[in-house]
């Protein structure tokens, strides 16, 4: 009997069922593509909550990378619905499976959040003109050695061109393959490759210069 997922996979057992095999254990045997069929033409609830269970993890680590906890969490969830909200309009390689579509989608979305953040920022800054600027080492004595190196590594990538900021957000941040990255990216794996091996060259020496300048100013 073929399990509730399709795509030919048997189950086994009295009348070819078996308690002790799980949704997970079955989806894991069937393809992103096939599960995706399954979701949309025949609005299987089950296949799209195995496509969930299979990459919602990756999403939610390349989005809370970026993102606070509480944007991470909604930004991921807001990803699986858009899927939903466009299936119609979705092709699933069957190399690559969802994974770099759900990316792209995280990291659109990720910008996004920092475009509205910064307007934010912005905002607050013209409504507290005038209060008086902090003393820069009162900010400094409150945040730890990892958080100020965290943010210097955010600066040396933003200073990159656009280009190399999407193949490390993809690569290092989303943990891609440069085959799954080159789907998002239109463009053949082998030049991901090159690529990401430039764009972390770059994105080392901006660091180690933003680095140095630091230690500068601290000097």
């Amino acid at each position: 009997m073929t399990g509730p997922i399709g795509d030919g996979v048997q189950r086994s057992g009295p009348e070819g069922h078996s308690p002790d095999v799980s949704l997970t254990e079955v989806a894991a045997a069937v393809s992103d593509r096939s599960l995706w069929l399954r979701a949309t033409e025949h609005a299987d609830g089950e296949a799209f909550a195995a496509l969930y269970e299979r990459h919602s993890r990756r999403v939610a680590l390349f989005v809370s990378r970026r993102l606070s906890p509480a944007e991470a969490e909604d930004v991921t969830a807001e990803v699986f619905l858009a899927a939903w909200r466009q299936r119609d309009r979705i092709v699933v390689d069957a190399e690559a499976g969802l994974l770099p579509w759900l990316i792209a989608v995280a990291r659109n979305q990720v910008m996004a959040a920092h475009r509205r953040a910064g307007r934010d920022q912005r905002l607050l800054g013209r409504v507290e003109a005038g209060a008086g600027e902090p003393d820069p080492a009162d900010t400094v004595a409150e945040q730890d050695e990892a958080a100020i190196l965290t943010a210097a590594a955010r600066r040396a990538l933003v200073s990159l061109s656009v280009d190399d900021q999407a193949v490390l957000e993809l690569c290092l941040l989303g943990e891609l393959t440069p085959t799954e990255a080159s789907h998002v990216l239109g463009q053949p794996a082998s030049t991901v490759r090159s690529r990401l091996t430039r764009a972390r060259r770059r994105l080392a020496a901006a660091y180690d210069r933003m680095s140095t300048e630091r230690g500068d100013r601290r000097g």
